[in-house]
């Protein structure tokens, strides 16, 4: 039985596991957190996410990097036909931490 995530505008989502599709929007925006963490990651896995839908869509997901390191990133996804991607946010956090916006 599948559970449906209510939308509600404005609201943060649940943390939901994340997807295929947000783990291709973090891909995009991989050079740009290495780049702000003065890192490169063998690892780069989207494990969890949540978002919050307002004239375009926020985003705040906990990426795996490797040796039990992990990053909450939020970016912003604009409501253009191109969806452009601008990151807002790096922290350095633990697997347990919840996914809280920042």
């Amino acid at each position: 039985m599948e559970t449906a995530t209510v939308c509600v505008c404005g609201g943060w989502s649940d943390t939901m596991k994340a997807t295929e599709e947000i783990q291709a929007k973090c891909d995009q925006l991989k050079h740009v957190i290495e780049a702000a963490e003065k890192k490169a990651f063998k690892v780069f896995k989207a494990v969890a996410y949540r978002d919050q839908i307002v004239c375009g869509t926020n985003y705040i997901v906990k990426i795996f990097v490797g040796q039990d390191l992990f990053f909450h990133v939020m970016f912003v996804e604009t409501p253009s036909a191109d969806g452009w991607l601008l990151l807002t946010s790096v922290i350095q956090k633990k697997d347990e931490d919840p996914l809280v916006p920042v």
